[in-house]
């Protein structure tokens, strides 16, 4: 799905409606309603297990600054992406369909998963950390921030990541494994010039603790 031009602060733009009839497309093509409402891709039966990749995250966590929308009243952190968000709740169901089991996307410049405890809601894997010069600031590792409405546990590499004492890139990229039932999948965060995993992910979420941990002996540093 094309998000490139979704706001992350606000809603309030011409674009809204157009991410509106997007996600009424995702919604007929993985429900199996018919054809789609673009007319180009037939749906008998619905599509299980669905992923959405998209170029911006729907749910993802920054650290605030002027002209954020804030995730809570203390303005610690800011919370995008208001108008995929806001499209979302314009939709007959209010939400993604059930079978949308895990979004992925880019754009931030690092990696962070967002974990909502309500199964209704699928995690956002962000993974931003393989190209260009990686973001700092919060949250650093580990999160629970209230996101859209739900509480989530929020897991961010920021731009460094700390191991024996030593401090490292988080520069990576994600590895995914998707089992032969088609539905569980595991994934790891790897930074191949270092030899390093940085981060284990899998679709049955550690309760508490979401879908993605850091991996033995990581942790994120603020320096």
């Amino acid at each position: 799905m094309d998000s490139a031009n979704a706001c992350d602060s606000y809603a309030d733009s011409p674009f809204e409606s157009v991410y509106q009839k997007a996600f009424a497309e995702v919604t007929d093509l993985v429900s199996g309603s018919g054809i789609s409402s673009s007319g180009l891709i037939p749906t008998s039966t619905p599509n299980k297990n669905t992923w959405l990749v998209t170029h911006r995250p729907i749910w993802g966590v920054e650290p605030y600054e002027s002209g954020s929308t804030a995730c809570s009243a203390d303005n610690q952190y800011a919370c995008i992406n208001q108008m995929m968000q806001q499209a979302i709740i314009a939709q007959p169901a209010k939400a993604l369909p059930e079978n949308i089991e895990l979004v992925i996307s880019g754009h931030m410049h690092k990696f962070e998963s967002v974990s909502f405890s309500d199964e209704d809601r699928p995690a956002n894997l962000i993974v931003g950390s393989s190209g260009v010069s990686l973001a700092s600031g919060e949250p650093y590792g580990r999160a629970e921030v209230e996101v859209d409405g739900l509480n989530a546990q929020v897991l961010s590499t920021s731009d460094k990541i700390q191991l024996a004492g030593k401090s490292y890139s988080a520069f990576g990229f994600l590895t995914m494994q998707l089992a032969s039932d088609g539905g569980h999948w595991q994934a790891q965060l790897v930074n191949p010039p270092k030899n390093l995993v940085l981060a284990q992910c899998a679709s049955e979420s550690v309760l508490g603790a979401g879908v993605c941990q850091l991996a033995s002996g990581i942790s994120v540093t603020n320096q």
